[in-house]
């Protein structure tokens, strides 16, 4: 057909190790265009595959973290949403991508605190505090929130991942117990 064969597979070295390499091969013809051989290169590709297989690896990590594990680039666009994320916001990994990470997580009680999480931030120090997030049906919950700064082997920030966890059974246990408290101090006063 005049195309490339292409292909990657595993192959036994004759030292005995496994390598994974690409082959790429064309089909040469004679002037009546019989096909003569096919003449191509090689490659040895094992490093580019573990790097690929390392990634994925990374990745189901990061979906399988019980907290709402969010990345964002150095423009705030979200770039990696794990399934907790899902749960905890109601967008789809498929719907928060490429959004504004504030637009799909932040309320304004975080706008509201917005220089002082960025300036940690720009100091390369990692946030971290309670604060109001918002769900895509709009409603608000309390969590615990922590922002950390991503930086590339030359010192740039090159994004940001923020792990967040829903408190409001624990905001509601110490509303419980402090109305206890009062109680109990009413009742022995």
């Amino acid at each position: 057909s005049g195309q490339p064969f292409r292909s990657e597979y595993r192959m036994l070295r004759r030292d005995g190790r496994v390598v994974w390499v690409h082959d790429e091969a064309y089909e040469l013809h004679d002037e009546d265009g019989k096909p003569l051989y096919l003449q191509g290169i090689t490659q040895d590709v094992t490093e580019r595959k573990e790097a690929e297989e390392k990634i994925r690896f990374q990745a189901r990590l990061l979906d399988e973290v019980g907290e709402a594990v969010v990345a964002v680039d150095p423009e705030g666009k979200v770039v990696y949403w794990n399934r907790a994320a899902e749960e905890l916001y109601g967008w789809s990994a498929r719907e928060a991508i490429g959004r504004p990470g504030v637009e799909v997580t932040a309320s304004e009680e975080l706008w509201g605190r917005a220089d002082e999480i960025m300036s940690e931030l720009k100091a390369m120090r990692s946030w971290a505090g309670e604060g109001q997030l918002r769900r895509k049906d709009g409603s608000l919950f309390p969590a615990m929130i922590n922002i950390t700064p991503v930086h590339d082997e030359q010192g740039n920030l090159v994004g940001m991942t923020s792990v967040s966890t829903d408190i409001t059974e624990r905001k509601q246990a110490e509303k419980a117990l402090r109305e206890s408290e009062q109680r109990f101090g009413s009742a022995f006063r």
